[in-house]
Parts: C-alpha cells; sequence; structure tokens
C-alpha cells in the first residue's frame, strides 16, 4: 500500500488505455484506486512507469491502438498486470488471442464491462495488486 499523508490509503495503481472516463474507473476510484487514463500511445512509456507496478486494463474493442505497439509496451513492462476489454467476435481474431494468452491477467467483454467490474473485480484486480 501506497500512504499519502500518513492518512489516506491508496489500494492500487490502475493504468486505462484507450478507453474514455468510464463508470467502472470512478468504481475503482470509489474503492481507493489510484487511476489514470491514457489516450495517447507516445505518453503509455512515461505513465507505465511513473504507475508500475501496476494494472493496465486496455480496450481494444475500438482498434484506436494499434495492438503491436501495445505488445511491445507490454513485453516490457514485466511490473503491470495486463487486462484487455475485447468485443466477443473479437476472440475469432488470433492476433488478440495471443495478446491475452501472452499478457494478459484476465479479459472482459466490452458490453459487459462495467457489470464485470462490479461482480469481479474485488477477487480478480485485488490478488494483481498484492
Amino acid at each position: 500500500m501506497v500512504a499519502i499523508n500518513d492518512k489516506k490509503k491508496i489500494g492500487g495503481r490502475l493504468v486505462a488505455m484507450g478507453c474514455t472516463y468510464e463508470p467502472w474507473i470512478a468504481l475503482l476510484e470509489q474503492a481507493g484506486w489510484k487511476t489514470h487514463c491514457c489516450y495517447d500511445l507516445r505518453t503509455a512509456d512515461a505513465i507505465l512507469e511513473e504507475y508500475s507496478p501496476c494494472v493496465c486494463i486496455v480496450d481494444l474493442s475500438n482498434n484506436d491502438f494499434s495492438l503491436n505497439s501495445i505488445s511491445q509496451r507490454a513485453n516490457k513492462t514485466k511490473q503491470v498486470k495486463w487486462i484487455a476489454i475485447i468485443k466477443k467476435e473479437q476472440l475469432k481474431i488470433d492476433s488478440i488471442c495471443q495478446f491475452i494468452n501472452n499478457f494478459c491477467v484476465d479479459f472482459f467483454f466490452y458490453a459487459d464491462t462495467l457489470k464485470s467490474i462490479i461482480r469481479y473485480s474485488r477477487p480478480s484486480i485485488r490478488h494483481v495488486r498484492d
């Protein structure tokens, strides 16, 4: 745990790549997570370095970022635990499946993200940050 002014405890750090400020991010902040939304891959390396060790949730559902660029970052950030957000039909794409298999501790379907984070985040994300 990281202490700020020895009064407020922060439970973990999370970087959200490729997603707007979503309701599930607010829920994690309320639970004590320090979060940062990264909209530009040019700043991703510095953000991941500053926040590491951390969890990085990457939204692959919109194809905003090159999967190769994300994979390069995932490969060189060993203290980052990756979680992917995808569309169900993306499970048919080999490169998406390889990314999830090689780098991610979990994935969520985009349509179910908020429900999944509410129901599932405490046990899954807690074990990632410990």
